[in-house]
């Protein structure tokens, strides 16, 4: 069911001031920060269409920037229409808020052209004794008049009522006719209208105009053939106020098909006590009555409709909006979890000078080139993030000219603190501050935002989901909106033992469940330093990151990515001054590092020859044979591990088997023989 909701508006709704919103927002740098790579062509610019696919631009901004037109898709407009073909979005209003914020500028009190006096000077015929009783002005969504449609009384041969139209010409004149655009009367109303408001049509501009006087958003369903309605219903409850006679209920019930086919919710509603032939005109009731009447057929109405699956191109759906490798998702909010002194601050300076320069010297890509990072801590001091990233600048021979104008940095310790929510008797957005930092994003065209930490960017209870769940969803929007891609960090919980996952985070469980990807960062323990052959010592120099806590847009990555914290003097005192530690791509050893067919074969070969146990604490284990061939030296836990690991491998490709049989004793042991050869 839909909810009937402003129904009690007192006077007509406020006309969006539709050229200050296209003065105060380039479609140049909105189409830009849609991901609309642009190239300048002579007075205009080109890139490729974000509506369709293809490989040669044919997206045109014209040269004053005001309109742009795609010639193979054939879309065209300006800043408002892109918007709403970018984001999908149904409503002039909705677009409108998305470049402006919640309230974008408006002309108050602003009431759509209605019936006007009789018109003196026209362009239609008038049979002697006819004349012109009413005329209707028919606007674009800007006010500007189109056509004329004018009521003559009385009709030709012999009917009540004629109607006829005329459009402005040069100089003053008009011109006989209608022209070539349709629209719906009162079409300045309809496009900057709250979605939420439903829609009154009735049959006739008159009685559209009564509606409006009675403070409804009101149109004609007339000539309901003459433009596409799905633009304007789309989404939206419209009620049909049909004439009391057999003609009135046909043209109401071809409306509300028309309305149902463009995916709006269609009510009529029968006026009460109307006279045969009678119309709203007639009617005895008044706006609260029908306002009454409303609220109580929508109720009754109630209505679901199940959309059916359109079959499309699979080529020609657009891939997600990745930024950087599988971990940031353009428009979406991602988490990294981590304990204290992991390697966190060294890996997020990392990944901004990566993205600033679009160099992926941590391993992953930065699609489609430099991008725009703020970073914002809440906990540092500048001098400790300046530590941070000029450490990973020098360790990576990075200048200025490579960030160029693409970083921004900003910390509490200097004033800029950052509180999204606060929390007295319930949970509140501070709406002045979303707003503020979503215009900040879209001005400065921030391709990603992080948050360090989490827990100091609100001010409410971290355990309470409800709380969490709203201030994560508005992050969520906040994302959405700008299409940025919203990194928060977060701790673990305290005093925690194993590896850190999703479920280690600290507070309430909503702020993983409303993130759509979830990272997090391990110390290298002492096993897998014994593992890798890491001395004991320097176990803490190397972190993992693992993306696959929780991967909603992509499949999880088959291990974790490893890195190591390289030691990198600023040189800003005695004996190189500060040493830094600068996060560096580091990958485990493989055990088949260096091994060939050959060696198998040559393994093989002394296993067949001999009696080799599985067993690694027997005297005659398999695992000798390999050390043979490889030179392993079996007293080094490093190297014992490896043979282990390739007879595990070559028993899972079948290469060894397992075979048991009595041994010189004469107990029944498990014995390695050699499979498929190699």
């Amino acid at each position: 069911m839909v909810a009937v909701t402003n129904l009690h508006a007192s006077s007509p709704p406020s006309r969006l001031d539709l050229d200050a919103i296209k003065q105060a927002h380039s479609l140049r740098q909105v189409a830009a920060r849609e991901g609309v790579k642009l190239k300048r062509v002579g007075n205009e610019w080109k890139g490729l269409c974000p509506f369709h696919s293809e490989s040669t631009p044919s997206f045109t901004i014209y040269a004053d920037e005001k309109r742009w037109h795609c010639f193979g898709c054939q879309k065209t407009g300006d800043v408002l229409d892109f918007v709403q073909e970018a984001r999908g979005l149904r409503a002039l209003q909705d677009a409108a808020e998305y470049l402006c914020g919640s309230e974008p500028p408006k002309i108050e009190h602003f009431t759509c052209s209605t019936s006007a006096p009789p018109a003196t000077a026209h362009n239609v015929h008038l049979a002697p004794g006819q004349s012109i009783v009413a005329t209707f002005d028919y606007v674009d969504a800007d006010g500007v008049l189109l056509h004329r449609k004018h009521r003559i009384e009385p009709g030709d041969e012999g009917r009540t009522k004629t109607f006829r139209f005329d459009r402005p010409g040069p100089n003053g004149s008009w011109i006989k006719g209608q022209g070539d655009e349709r629209v719906p009367y009162r079409l300045p109303d309809l496009v900057s209208a709250p979605h939420s408001m439903p829609i009154f049509m009735a049959e006739g501009e008159a009685k559209a105009d009564r509606l409006a006087e009675w403070g409804f958003l009101a149109t004609s369903h007339k000539d309901w053939k003459s433009y596409d309605w799905s633009s304007y219903v789309r989404g939206r409850t419209v009620f049909i106020l049909p004439d009391n006679d057999e003609a009135g209920q046909a043209q109401a019930e071809k409306a509300h098909k028309a309305i149902e086919a463009a995916e709006g919710v269609a009510h009529v509603i029968d006026l009460p006590g109307l006279p045969d032939g009678g119309d709203i005109l007639d009617w005895d009731g008044g706006a609260e009555e029908l306002r009454r009447l409303a609220t109580k057929n929508d109720r009754a109405e109630a209505r679901i409709t199940a959309t059916p699956f359109l079959w499309r191109d699979p080529t020609t759906i657009p891939q997600r909006p990745w930024i950087y490798g599988r971990h940031l998702l353009r428009g979406t909010v991602s988490l990294l979890i981590a304990p204290g002194a992991t390697g966190k601050s060294a890996l997020v300076a990392g990944r901004a000078l990566s993205l600033a320069t679009g160099r992926p010297f941590l391993g992953h890509s930065v699609w489609e080139g430099p991008k725009r990072v703020w970073i914002w801590n809440l906990e540092d001091s500048r001098e400790e993030l300046d530590r941070s990233i000029m450490g990973a600048a020098i360790h990576w021979g990075l200048g200025p000219a490579d960030i160029a104008d693409r970083l921004f940095v900003d910390t509490a310790l200097d004033g800029a603190g950052l509180c999204l929510a606060s929390a007295q008797e319930k949970t509140t957005i501070i709406r002045p501050v979303a707003d503020a930092l979503a215009t900040e994003l879209e001005q400065r065209a921030i391709d990603v935002l992080v948050v360090d930490p989490f827990i100091s960017s609100h001010a409410c209870d971290e355990n309470d989901n409800p709380s969490i769940d709203a201030i994560v969803k508005e992050w969520g929007r906040i994302a959405n909106r700008t299409a940025t891609s919203i990194l928060l960090v977060h701790h673990t919980r305290k005093q925690l033992t194993g590896t850190i996952d999703a479920d280690s985070a600290r507070g309430a469980k909503a702020l993983v469940d409303g993130a759509r990807m979830v990272e997090a960062l391990n110390r290298m323990s002492t096993d897998e330093a014994e593992k890798f052959g890491v001395p004991n010592a320097e176990h803490r120099q190397y972190f993992s990151a693992d993306a696959g806590a929780k991967p909603n847009r992509a499949p999880a990555p088959g291990k974790a990515d490893w890195y190591h914290l390289a030691s990198v003097s600023l040189g800003n005192g005695p004996g190189g001054g500060d040493s830094i530690g600068v996060a560096e791509p580091w990958s485990p050893p493989d055990a088949f590092d260096g091994v060939s067919v050959d060696h198998l074969r040559r393994v093989q070969a002394i296993i067949a020859d001999g009696e080799y146990r599985e067993n690694q604490q027997a005297n005659n284990w398999a695992g000798h044979a390999v050390a043979e061939v490889l030179g392993l030296d079996l007293s080094k836990k490093a190297d014992r591990r490896r043979a282990a690991s390739l007879l595990r491998e070559w028993r899972e490709n079948g290469c060894f088997t397992i075979e048991r049989r009595p041994d010189a004793k004469g107990d029944v042991r498990p014995f390695l023989v050699v499979g498929k050869p190699a």
